[in-house]
């Protein structure tokens, strides 16, 4: 086996010759949700509009029922495999649903900096040449704003 440059600085306990099944991304989510339906995939908090943190968790079997409506909404809307669909959003579940939604619909994913301003995400956007864009709700008019572009 030939040993990459990087090699030399893994810790010893890592193995370098690793066999990978070889199956997309999203057949993973779909055999743990066969295989451990109930157990945690996602968890998450927020601070609600009254200043209390909530959290909430997202099972295996959840979060690849709802990657599934995802990937069937977007093929409702046009989509196409291989169509480009880009997030403009910070990490949060529905980033997790999209991702996979869009794997699973044969899609490629764009993903754009939360931190990006609008301008940037129309440049990204239109040099991977998505078709989809996907947008938190606090950072639409921004978008709106560029929509034209």
């Amino acid at each position: 086996m030939e040993v990459r440059p990087w090699q030399q600085h893994y810790d010893g306990h890592v193995k370098l010759d690793q066999a990978y099944p070889e199956i997309g991304i999203p057949e993973f989510l779909r055999q743990s949700a066969a295989r451990v339906p109930e157990r945690t995939a996602v968890f998450f908090g927020d601070i609600a509009s009254d200043g209390q943190l909530y959290s909430r968790q997202i099972s295996y079997a959840e979060l690849d029922e709802l990657t599934d409506r995802f990937a069937g909404a977007l093929q409702q809307e046009g989509f196409k495999k291989g169509d480009r669909v880009a997030f403009y959003m910070p990490n949060c579940p529905q980033y997790m649903i999209g991702y996979y939604g869009t794997l699973k619909a044969g899609g490629i994913v764009v993903p754009c900096n939360a931190l990006m301003v609008a301008r940037e995400v129309a440049a990204q956007v239109n040099n991977a040449g998505a078709e989809f864009l996907v947008v938190a709700g606090q950072m639409y008019a921004a978008i709106k704003a560029i929509r034209a572009n």
